[in-house]
């Protein structure tokens, strides 16, 4: 059986920090929180889904909080079957993007003079379906 498989391709393009917002309180850091707020587009006629992922982090002797505004850019090809794009989009473009996400927390929380937070590794699966009601076709 000689059968021509075709590839579906989805890539990040870009990754912006939009927004970084971070205040300081000189008292003993508490115990962290954080949530993930998803939203974003797609774009067919340029082929691409643009992710937002804002994220609140704050510690409850309110010594530190922060908001950051993540923003991946993929593009993907015009062949590829809207289930699958659904799967790229909802379910892996914030895997993608979410190390980033950690890695640019960590870095501003160990230069800020702060106890260094590293967000543990998430399943963000659960994200999907907020990401997939919160996402607009351009």
């Amino acid at each position: 059986m000689n059968k021509k498989l075709e590839q579906f391709k989805f890539s990040l393009e870009n990754f912006i920090i939009r927004e970084s917002h971070i205040t300081r309180n000189p008292v003993k850091q508490g115990k962290f929180e954080f949530s993930i707020t998803p939203h974003g587009g797609i774009e067919h006629s340029k082929s691409l889904f643009t992710l937002h992922l804002v994220i609140d982090l704050k510690d409850d002797n309110n010594s530190f909080s922060a908001k950051i505004h993540a923003i991946g850019i993929f593009k993907f090809s015009q062949t590829t079957p809207e289930a699958t794009l659904d799967n790229f989009f909802y379910t892996n473009a914030p895997a993608i993007i979410f190390p980033y996400i950690r890695a640019y927390i960590s870095a501003l929380t160990s230069l800020s003079g702060l106890q260094t937070i590293n967000l543990p590794v998430m399943n963000l699966t659960p994200l999907g379906k907020t990401l997939k009601e919160n996402t607009k076709t351009i």
